[in-house]
């Protein structure tokens, strides 16, 4: 047997273990979406026991609803679906022009497999501004990643300018939209909870507030000596503590007692503190990670119990075995993407190109940034609804290596036409 035999062989070894990891890729979130689909259809009459949202745009958006949840809920699935179809077919079809049918049919299948992700299902079917936010980061991501990779090409001179400038301007009034929706805009300034000491000193000293009060000046015990036990008790009772020193010191000076909180902190647990922003970041990048360890009470305190508590209320059952296959899914189907990331660099001719790998380094940066400003925010109130966008990116690589993982430029896309790039397109068989 020759080389060249050899060499065949292989490629057919490879093609077919491709195509098996893909039949096992497409069967595994078939099943999450019907799962999702019943579950939403079960519970879209039923509105989840949360408090009402703190943003005025949300409330605003709800009103115009004629404040019927059904109707919100709908307005939320559509615009989730749309933002999810968008970035599928930018990610898995970069090539441009009129898709043939099953192309499609597969962003619709692709996009479904986002949309019924458990954690980001949950926030669609809630009146509160989770699933707006998430949608609207995708939103930002892929005028984004258009504007960088520009797959169906830009014209020259001022025209491309000003499309490139159209996507940039989308981008960032989404990021807009988003910011506002969260409620940051809402919050009075002069609330001691929500400046930039304060949450330091929540970052730093909860739940060792009670250890470390022996350690505090003298001045501030006597200032925030009878408020402290309570603060301990729950990340949402630091805010008690904030407004027992602005009240009594006064602004400027709780911001200093609220600094040196942080640095007393810093100083006696500074490993610990370490260890808990690490879990608090890996539970908003990958929350079906740490989802059972956050339910056991393992890891760090977190939101986690609450929204499962009010996901669970109408099916508790059902819900629990639709979360922990999602959850089980989610670590499966990575494990298979990274397999079939592999396997495409014996298979496909080219590796991605420079701005589609630029395009990915903003979708990261950008997730990062999110990540990183929710984890600082405080101790203990990691909240997996902030962030489901960005563990829907994870699913989305998964779905683009399903067609080909690194793609195809534009201009072999235009030389080759009607060329199979997705696995269905020839029975199975990856690009070559």
């Amino acid at each position: 047997m020759t080389a060249g035999d050899v060499k065949g062989v292989l490629k057919k070894a490879v093609l077919h273990i491709s195509a098996v990891i893909k039949g096992i890729l497409f069967t595994g979130f078939s099943i999450q979406i019907l799962m999702g689909i019943y579950w939403m259809g079960c519970h879209y009459l039923q509105v989840q026991d949360f408090a009402e949202a703190d943003s005025v745009l949300y409330l605003w958006i709800f009103r115009l609803t004629g404040e019927n949840p059904q109707i919100m809920f709908l307005v939320q699935l559509l615009f989730a679906f749309y933002a999810a179809y968008r970035f599928v077919d930018l990610l898995c079809f970069r090539s441009g022009g009129s898709c043939p049918g099953y192309r499609k049919l597969y962003v619709v299948w692709g996009s479904l497999a986002i949309l019924t992700f458990p954690f980001a299902m949950q926030c669609h079917l809630a009146l509160q501004p989770f699933s707006l936010m998430g949608s609207l980061f995708l939103l930002t991501l892929s005028f984004f990643y258009e504007m960088i990779v520009c797959p169906q090409g830009f014209p020259g001179g001022k025209k491309g300018l000003r499309r490139k400038a159209g996507f940039l301007t989308a981008a960032v009034l989404c990021a807009g939209f988003m910011t506002i929706l969260s409620g940051v805009a809402d919050r009075q300034e002069e609330e001691p909870e929500c400046s930039l000491a304060s949450a330091m000193a929540s970052r730093m000293a909860w739940p060792d507030l009670w250890s470390d009060f022996e350690y505090w000046p003298e001045d501030l015990r006597e200032i925030a000596g009878d408020v402290v036990w309570q603060a301990s008790l729950s990340a949402d009772n630091m805010k008690i503590l904030f407004a027992a020193l602005e009240e009594r010191a006064g602004r400027e000076a709780a911001g200093e007692y609220c600094r040196q909180i942080a640095e007393i902190g810093w100083r006696y647990h500074s490993s610990d503190i370490i260890h808990r922003i690490c879990w608090d970041m890996l539970g908003y990048t990958m929350t079906p990670f740490v989802f059972r360890q956050q339910m056991e009470g393992v890891l760090f305190d977190s939101y986690t119990g609450s929204n499962y508590e009010a996901m669970q209320m109408h099916m508790p059952v059902y819900t629990k075995r639709y979360v922990e296959y999602s959850c089980w899914w989610f670590g499966c189907c990575l494990v298979l993407a990274v397999g079939l990331a592999i396997l495409h660099i014996f298979t496909v001719r080219r590796l991605s190109d420079k701005r589609s790998v630029l395009a990915g380094g903003v979708c990261i940066l950008a997730a990062g940034v999110l990540v990183t400003a929710l984890a600082m925010r405080g101790a203990g109130r990691m909240d997996y609804r902030y962030t489901i966008a960005v563990n829907e990116l994870w699913l989305l690589w998964a779905l683009r290596q399903m067609c080909g993982g690194a793609g195809i430029s534009r201009g072999k896309a235009e030389s080759a036409g009607s060329e199979p790039i997705c696995a269905a397109e020839a029975g199975g068989q990856s690009e070559v």
